[in-house]
């Protein structure tokens, strides 16, 4: 389950006492509260942009971990495909399995 980065509430559009001394009409008491709705709609826009590039960055350093991986995993195919059955059985597997523990160190760590 994801923590929680950010929390966003509404909040009032117009404090009970400054609305009522400020908006004397009602064209005045719209226009304070249509102002305050933009306030409220920028301010969720920037903690938009603000998740949206986090998870950004965040697929883009997945990306990058599994492209390492998967050559890292070509490497270890070429190994083997380079090896002859004449070749010593137990280098190969002592060579693989250090390899293959290394990648999950990687997996783990990153």
């Amino acid at each position: 389950m994801p923590l929680n980065k950010w929390q966003i509430e509404p909040s009032r559009l117009l404090d009970s006492s400054a609305s009522t001394q400020q908006a004397s009409e009602l064209t005045d008491f719209i226009n304070l509260m249509m102002t305050s709705v933009i306030r409220q709609l920028n301010c969720v826009c920037r903690h938009a942009d603000d998740m949206f590039s986090e998870l950004a960055a965040e697929a883009n350093m997945i990306m990058l971990r599994s492209s390492q991986l998967t050559q890292r995993v070509s490497l270890l195919k070429q190994y083997a495909t380079q090896l002859s059955p004449a070749d010593e059985e137990e280098g190969f597997i002592i060579y693989l399995l250090f390899h293959l523990q290394l990648l999950a160190i990687e997996c783990v760590n990153q």
